[in-house]
């Protein structure tokens, strides 16, 4: 693997089986990049992730962004689950 977002793009490739098998989401496309939150990115009590719906975002996508400040690589796969 060469960087981060194509170990994040291929923890998606392997999550979304088992969200389907397990769960009643049907999981359709998604991008998924490290990336700042869109509002208090530093602060305290910051966000470490986003989901953005397909309908909010570029219409036939849905994206995930998760904070560069995450480590943790199961901490990362658990924040891949919160597409919707």
């Amino acid at each position: 693997m060469e960087n981060r977002e194509q170990w994040l793009e291929q923890g998606v490739r392997r999550l979304k089986p088992l969200v389907e098998e397990h769960t009643d989401l049907i999981v359709g496309s998604i991008k998924v990049s490290c990336g700042w939150p869109s509002r208090h990115a530093l602060s305290k009590d910051a966000a470490t992730g986003e989901y953005w719906p397909a309908e909010l975002a570029d219409k036939e996508n849905a994206h995930i962004f998760i904070s560069p400040i995450i480590c943790d690589p199961v901490e990362v796969l658990g924040m891949l689950s919160m597409w919707r």
